[in-house]
Formats: C-alpha cells, structure tokens, sequence
C-alpha cells in the first residue's frame, strides 16, 4: 500500500481494508492480485457482485490469482 501510495501520489486513491467489508465506492478500475482464491465461494461472489456496483460504466477490473506451479513467469510477478 505504501509503495502504491508513493508511486501513485495524488493520481489515484490506494485503501486498504478486509476486501470483504471495506468500502468500494466508485471506481474507474479496481484491482485485485492474488486474494481471491483465499476466502470461501460465497464471500468470492458478494465481492464482485460490489466491485461490478462500484465500477463506472466502461470500468475495468484487473484481476489475477497466481499459479504457484507457474515456474517463471508466476516468479516474475
């Protein structure tokens, strides 16, 4: 979050929360690496159906869960 925050500056908005409560607001883009596959199904399907609220029309959502068995290109990112 830190880094995000330095990089970023005033350009965008970093929060950092429990992605199952925290709010979303409204967003151009959300991105989520790598947290999904931690929390069960039904907490999965609550937190796009709030993601897909919270984007504006023509948003985008980057989303991405890291295969471990992935070699390189899992280590790389």
């Amino acid at each position: 979050v830190e880094r995000a925050r330095r990089a970023l500056g005033d350009r965008a908005s970093i929060e950092q929360g429990d992605i199952r409560s925290v709010g979303f607001g409204a967003a151009d883009a959300v991105v989520i690496l790598d947290v999904l596959h931690y929390i069960p199904p039904a907490d999965q399907e609550a937190v796009l159906v709030r993601v897909r609220n919270a984007l504006s029309s023509g948003g985008v959502l980057l989303l991405r869960v890291g295969d471990a068995a992935g070699g390189l290109p899992f280590r790389v990112s």
